[in-house]
């Protein structure tokens, strides 16, 4: 629908991701192995005693629809013991480019635009992963969904 927020650099602090990595079809399985993901890897994080730092996650490792690298789960404050096939990552602290979109998840893509055409005219390099966090239920209208979108800065 829109960017309701500026782009803008935010110094994102050291973390983790519990996540599972697959290559999908995005437009085919992409809700279910979205759906799979954030509750396999929500059900470990609450075994081990923990929270999500945010709402879920998903980075794109690139943008080839048939065969999307994605990886879906959750930012955690410490890390934890890989189990089947979730991985836990250490992410360091670093910047981002990042806004907020409202609407439906497939109109966001101007938002996502907007971020990467202000990384262009601020002469900023990204590193090439596309990252949404999921910041309110899906159970909400999709004209209420809100999605940060961000890309990590070189």
């Amino acid at each position: 629908m829109s960017k309701i927020s500026e782009v803008s650099i935010i110094q994102e602090p050291e973390h983790y991701t519990l996540t599972i990595r697959k290559t999908i079809n995005f437009l085919k399985d992409f809700p279910a192995e979205a759906g799979q993901a954030f509750g396999r890897t929500a059900q470990y994080i609450g075994e081990m005693g923990l929270s999500p730092m945010n709402g879920p996650i998903v980075c794109y490792h690139n943008q080839d629809l048939e065969a999307c690298d994605v990886e879906m789960g959750w930012q955690i404050a410490q890390p934890v013991e890989k189990k089947d096939d979730m991985v836990c990552n250490q992410i360091p602290s670093r910047k981002i480019a990042s806004a907020i979109d409202l609407g439906p998840y497939e109109d966001s893509d101007p938002t996502l635009e907007a971020v990467f055409n202000w990384t262009k005219e601020k002469g900023l390099e990204t590193q090439g992963t596309i990252y949404n966090c999921y910041l309110n239920d899906p159970n909400r209208p999709p004209a209420e969904y809100l999605t940060q979108m961000y890309l990590p800065l070189k």
